[in-house]
C-alpha cells in the first residue's frame, strides 16, 4: 500500500512539471481622464460673547490700589482754614481720559476659505448702532481700520485664512456709575468678493 501511494504521488508530480506554461496576454493600456469638482467654501467661526473689563488705567489713572472688586487711591495737597482761601485742589486726580476707553479683544473670529476669487476674503466688523437693551449710557464704536481684515490668498480649509480681533472704543461720558453694562452687539461678516 505504501508503494502505491508513492507511485501515485510520483505520477501526479511529474504531470505538473510536464504541463506546458500558459502564455499571458496583455492588452494596450487605456487612458481614462478623471476630473474632480471641489466646492467653494467660506466658513466663519466667532465667539458667542465678548466680556470687557475696564481698569483704572482705561479710566486714566493707573496708580490706584486694588481692593476686592474695586480700587482706591488718595493724595494730599493744599491747606484749609476758616476763611474762604482753601487751597484744596479740586481737579480730577488724573482721570483726564475717563471720557473714552479703548480695548483690543483678540481672537474673536476665524475664517476658513478655499475661494479662488481675485478679491480674496474680507471680514467686516460693525457695531449695531442701537441694539435693543444696548449698553445703556455707554456708546460703543468699532475701530474699523484695526478690526476689519482681508486676505488675498486663502489658506485652504485646514488652517484659517484669517484670525482677527476687535478694537473697541467705549464712550464713558455718560457712564456716571460703576457696574455692569450689558446688551451691546456687533456683527461680523465674512465675504469672498
Amino acid at each position: 500500500m505504501k508503494n502505491k501511494i508513492f507511485a501515485i504521488a510520483a505520477a501526479v508530480g511529474s504531470a505538473i512539471v510536464a504541463a506546458p506554461a500558459q502564455a499571458q496576454i496583455t492588452g494596450t493600456p487605456a487612458s481614462v481622464g478623471v476630473s474632480v469638482s471641489v466646492p467653494e467654501i467660506l466658513y466663519l467661526r466667532t465667539v458667542s460673547n465678548i466680556n470687557v473689563t475696564l481698569t483704572p488705567t482705561d479710566l486714566g489713572n493707573g496708580s490706584l490700589t486694588a481692593n476686592g472688586s474695586g480700587f482706591y487711591g488718595s493724595d494730599q495737597a493744599g491747606t484749609a482754614d476758616d476763611t474762604p482761601s482753601s487751597t484744596l485742589d479740586t481737579t480730577t486726580p488724573a482721570f483726564t481720559d475717563a471720557t473714552a476707553a479703548t480695548r483690543t479683544i483678540n481672537n474673536v473670529y476665524a475664517v476658513w476659505s478655499n475661494s479662488p476669487r481675485p478679491g480674496g476674503v474680507n471680514v467686516d466688523v460693525e457695531e449695531i448702532a442701537n441694539p435693543s437693551n444696548g449698553l445703556s449710557t455707554i456708546a460703543m464704536t468699532i475701530d474699523d481700520t484695526l478690526s476689519d481684515k482681508s486676505a488675498l490668498t486663502p489658506q485652504g480649509l485646514i488652517n484659517p485664512t484669517i484670525v482677527g480681533g476687535v478694537d473697541f472704543i467705549f464712550d464713558l461720558t455718560n457712564a456716571a456709575t460703576s457696574g455692569n453694562y450689558t446688551g451691546g452687539a456687533i456683527t461680523i461678516t465674512a465675504s469672498a468678493p
